[in-house]
Parts: structure tokens; sequence; C-alpha cells
């Protein structure tokens, strides 16, 4: 299954400790880690079986996701040991991903596509066909309102492309400040995750309070966003790519977008 990558060394990065305990605490954590990456391989494979009915595969998807977006795995993305492989296991999962979809359409189960997506988006929130399926399964479940407002959270992308190209505020130099290695471009105002995550999260999270009657539900939803939400602008500003009043400019950039949308929803629910 190709996990060799994974074998546990105790001269790979966080395996060092000063007590015998902590070193077997990291190969046993690194243990539990292989196990469910070879578990989310295998619910994979198996779901693409011949013979095997749209329900038992559906099944087996739905299993997958929730093994790739569960903390052990999200946690050990960045571990130096992982990473070799997480470009094919991302890729592994959107592909599987769209594969669920595809099968949950044939059963007209648009509820829970809508539940996929934004699970799915937890970890590929910058995926156009994620945010294209959850608008069309909002449609599908009757929220056309909702789902041209979700569209529209997605515009703060091209708001900060349009600032962006205004500022053009040079990002932080690596010769005077420490910042992590990425694929990164263009410019450093505004923070392009910080005004997407308000966008999309801030939307979603907005649409939840006047859609979602369970009242610990709708507080769920608030909560995971406004966590996603605040920690983001610190860990680019953490990461070196960005400057600090970046973010915070970034922020009230797209609050005022998200509050300007949100009026504009509200009035158009009240009529």
């Amino acid at each position: 299954s190709g996990y060799g990558v994974f074998t546990y060394h105790p001269d790979a990065p966080g395996a060092q400790a000063s007590s015998g305990g902590a070193i077997r605490r990291n190969a046993a954590q690194e243990a539990a880690i292989q196990e469910a990456f070879f578990e989310f391989e295998r619910l994979c494979q198996e779901a693409r079986t011949p013979g095997m009915s749209n329900r038992e595969c559906i099944e087996r998807y739905l299993q997958m996701l929730q093994i790739y977006t569960g903390p052990l795995l999200t946690n050990s993305a960045e571990e130096m040991w992982v990473v070799p492989k997480s470009v094919y296991y991302h890729d592994l999962f959107l592909e599987s991903v769209f594969t669920l979809l595809d099968l949950l359409k044939v059963e007209e189960e648009y509820d829970v596509i809508v539940q996929v997506c934004r699970k799915a988006m937890d970890v590929d929130m910058f995926d156009e066909r994620l945010h294209l399926e959850l608008m069309m399964a909002l449609v599908k479940t009757g929220k056309k309102r909702e789902a041209l407002f979700q569209f529209a959270g997605w515009g703060t992308g091209f708001v900060s492309f349009l600032v962006k190209r205004r500022m053009k505020r040079p990002r932080p130099n690596k010769d005077e400040f420490y910042f992590a290695s990425a694929n990164i471009g263009g410019t450093s105002f505004p923070s392009g995750h910080v005004i997407n995550y308000i966008g999309v999260y801030g939307t979603a999270a907005y649409l939840a309070s006047f859609n979602i009657k369970s009242r610990p539900l709708r507080w769920l939803v608030r909560v995971a966003s406004a966590s996603l939400i605040s920690l983001v602008g610190p860990s680019r500003v953490y990461l070196g790519h960005h400057w600090a009043t970046d973010v915070t400019a970034s922020y009230l950039l797209g609050s005022s977008y998200l509050l300007g949308l949100g009026g504009v929803y509200r009035a158009l629910k009240d009529r």
C-alpha cells in the first residue's frame, strides 16, 4: 500500500525526546496515523470495487470522508514524515469526494451533498468545483436564495484580486523575517486567506442562523466558522506570509463585505 514513507525512525522530526516515554508516545502516534491513512486508502479502493451497489459505495466514501477530515490526519498534514505523500492523499481525497457527489446525485440525496461539500471545504476551501456542487445542491433543495448568496460570499476572492492589483504591497522579505516555504505569489494586501474565509465561512454561518432550526446545531456552525475565521489571520502572520497590518485590514474589509451581503439577504428574505 506504499506506507514505507511512514516508517518510524528515531531521527525523524519530533522523535527526539528527553525520555523514552516521550519517544514511545511519538511512535504510538505515528503508528495510529499510519493506520488511519491505511484505512482511508483501503476505503477509497474498496468503494471502486466492481459490482458494489451505489449505497455500499456511498457508505464507504462517507467513512473515508470522516477519517480524512478527522483531527488525527488533519493535524498531521505538516509532519515531515507525512509531507512526501500528502499531495497524493489530497488528490485521492478530492477524487473520491467528487465520485461520492456523483453517486449522491444519482440517489438525489442533495441534503447530504450539502453536508459533504461543506465538510470537504474544511480540507480545500479554494476548490471551485466544491463550491459549484454546493450551490447546485442548495438549488435542488429549494434554497435558491441561499445558493445565490453562497456564491456571492465567494465574491470576496474577486474583491481581493482587485485590491491586490491596486495596492501592490510586497510580502515580508525572507532575508529579514522567517517565513514558512510555500508556493505563494502575488502581493501582500489583502490576505486572500482571511478575506475568503470571511466570505465563505462567514456567509455559511450567517445563512445557518436563518435556515437551521436546531439551536445547538446552529451554534455549532457559528462557533466552528468563527474559530476558522479567527485563527486563519494569526496563522498567516506566524508563517511570515503577510504583515500584521495586512491581516487586520483584511478582517475589516471582509467583515464590511459580509455585513453588506447580510443586509441584502435579510432585506430580500423579509420581502
